[in-house]
């Protein structure tokens, strides 16, 4: 598997946004514009600059514009030109990749608090190895690469910063082979709806985490059948660990899904 770009090499979204989820997610950036101020408190809680020198984070921000994504709107294909970082605010972007003769394949979804697009500034690859969609309405902040790349090289320090943004994604694409690596199919279908959520690194809403696939992707995911899926999640739900309505799901008890997931 190539390198990650963003955290993955390969994630892409492509699912259609159903009433019922708008009702359960919050209000979309369409909806309800945010501010380039407000994107940016909401992107210094994010797991990566939370942890980063306060200063330098501020100038980091200070090189983003807000980019907001219709429903369905593609971000970036595979094989189109490098480009910036990008910050999710609002909604979920999903991604996928694909291998020559095998086509394409889901792999995940990132949503509010997560940053992608680093590897390719990283590695200095002249294309993306990855196509990312928007699930919904979405706004992003993003770096263009030629303010990202001043950037990484204006200090030591700053290098060191975007640095270590690769290191989350390889905790992702960390986490998301070992849970392929789950011989029962129902808990590698646990580890896929924590994984999509973005749970516990993520900025989910008030109203919690959300899992904002349909089943055919999820199923993809968690490389199983849809009816596993379809079986997997109407267990969780007797459970009382997550709630669904119509095709919308919410994470109502995670810890006890994860440790279901990770259990011998």
């Amino acid at each position: 598997m190539p390198l990650l770009e963003g955290v993955i090499p390969g994630l892409i979204g492509v699912s259609v946004v159903i009433p019922t989820l708008r009702k359960l997610m919050p209000e979309s950036s369409m909806d309800n514009p945010m501010s380039i101020s407000a994107a940016k408190a909401v992107a210094k809680q994010s797991n990566w600059l939370a942890s980063q020198p306060p200063l330098l984070v501020d100038e980091f921000l200070d090189l983003a514009i807000l980019k907001p994504l219709a429903a369905e709107q593609t971000l970036f294909r595979m094989g189109d030109p490098r480009g910036g970082l990008y910050g999710v605010i609002q909604g979920a972007m999903r991604f996928e990749y694909a291998t020559s003769g095998s086509g394409s394949h889901i792999l995940g979804c990132f949503q509010r608090g997560i940053w992608f697009g680093q590897a390719l500034e990283l590695s200095e690859a002249p294309q993306r190895r990855t196509t990312f969609n928007a699930v919904g309405e979405t706004l992003l902040l993003e770096v263009p690469l030629s303010k990202l790349q001043a950037f990484r090289k204006s200090s030591a320090d700053a290098a060191t910063m975007i640095g270590n943004s690769a290191l989350l994604i390889l905790q992702y694409a960390e986490r998301t082979v070992l849970d392929l690596l789950i011989p029962k199919a129902n808990k590698r279908a646990a580890s896929a709806l924590l994984r999509v959520s973005n749970y516990p690194v993520g900025l989910p809403p008030e109203s919690g985490w959300f899992i904002p696939l349909n089943q055919s992707d999820l199923a993809q995911v968690a490389n199983c059948s849809r009816d596993v899926m379809n079986r997997s999640i109407g267990e969780f739900q007797k459970r009382g660990w997550l709630e669904k309505q119509g095709r919308a799901i919410r994470l109502i008890d995670p810890e006890a899904l994860s440790a279901f997931a990770y259990s011998e």
